[in-house]
């Protein structure tokens, strides 16, 4: 076997990269990649543009759909009808105290436990309390037995009463 022989000037073996071209290979290579990439990625956004636009339109017309009632009240089976807790919201005064009675029929009704901490936060800056002097009452699942000395300001025959006691 033969050795190669040494290489000489203009031979294509002899050719070395200088440092300073192998910098400006690697600084052109980083900048095609940044541009492919952005371009990429720009390209992506433009075609799912008119998707993303058409979720949040179709958000919009729903939330156009409803009216007042429907945006301030959750469904009835959350804190009970939304004529009852407006009646309450506009008939009680707001440095008012009241309380929230479950009658024997509560259980029948199908309102959630948390219909009571919703009245928290609906009807500020009433507060809730649970002393029998709070005059202003919710009763869920009340019934005539229940309501006793209350005068019925609102109900809607589904188990949520508005009233307050006679004094």
């Amino acid at each position: 076997m033969a050795a190669d022989p040494p290489a000489r000037e203009g031979d294509l073996r002899s050719r070395s990269v200088p440092p300073l071209e192998t910098a400006r290979l690697v600084g052109f290579a980083v900048r095609a990649g940044v541009i492919l990439c952005v371009g990429a990625a720009a390209l992506a956004g433009v075609i799912k543009l008119d998707d993303t636009l058409g979720v949040y339109d179709s958000a919009a017309d729903r939330n156009a759909s409803i009216g007042f009632r429907e945006r301030a009240h959750p469904q009835p089976v959350v804190a009970g009808s939304g004529k009852v807790l407006e009646d309450a919201r506009l008939w009680m005064p707001e440095d008012a105290a009241y309380r929230v009675v479950r009658g024997r029929r509560y259980a029948e009704t199908g309102y959630s436990y948390w219909a009571q901490y919703f009245l928290n936060g609906f009807l500020l800056p009433r507060r809730q309390t649970t002393s029998e002097e709070a005059r202003w009452v919710f009763c869920f699942g009340c019934g005539a037995a229940t309501l006793g000395r209350l005068r019925v300001f609102s109900g809607e025959g589904d188990g949520l009463v508005f009233g307050k006691v006679r004094s």
